[in-house]
């Protein structure tokens, strides 16, 4: 299983979500959650916790992890990059009996996972969708036949 992570910061809150595809680039589920702190670190790592814990819940126990973030991705290697508040959290997660592979994405290739992080501040709790969210249909289609995407700003 494959999933796409991404995190989101505004002037108000930070927001967190992924999407995971199995071997064919189907949706298999997606997920979406406001959290507190208001870190764009803080936003990308709980978007890799959430990623792993959800994957367990679901037997899910090969994961590639994909995310914009290099340093989230680091902590991977070094669990001093994790902030301190999610380090059981992420501690608990490497214990969960995964198979773990992880990788960076340039952003314009994740923008199913940003588009996610953004529906996320809408979200006080945890919000999961095991069906494709209609908002996303027409990226996820571009991206599923490997059309480029490009970021404007």
């Amino acid at each position: 299983m494959k999933v796409n992570t991404d995190g989101s910061v505004n002037s108000s809150s930070a927001a967190c979500g992924g999407l995971f595809r199995d071997y064919m680039a189907n949706f298999r589920g997606g997920y979406a959650q406001n959290i507190s702190t208001l870190s764009v670190l803080h936003a990308e790592i709980m978007a890799l916790i959430l990623a792993m814990e959800l994957a367990h819940s679901k037997n899910w126990f090969h994961l590639w992890l994909e995310s914009d973030s290099m340093t989230a991705l680091h902590a991977f290697e070094d669990m001093n990059v994790v902030p301190w508040d999610l380090r059981n959290r992420w501690s608990n997660c490497m214990h969960l009996g995964l198979t773990l592979k992880w990788s960076h994405i340039f952003r314009e290739g994740n923008v199913c996972a940003d588009k996610l992080a953004s529906l996320g501040h809408a979200c006080p709790q945890l919000r999961c969708w095991s069906s494709l969210p209609p908002t996303l249909r027409d990226d996820f289609l571009q991206d599923k036949l490997g059309f480029p995407q490009y970021r404007t700003t």
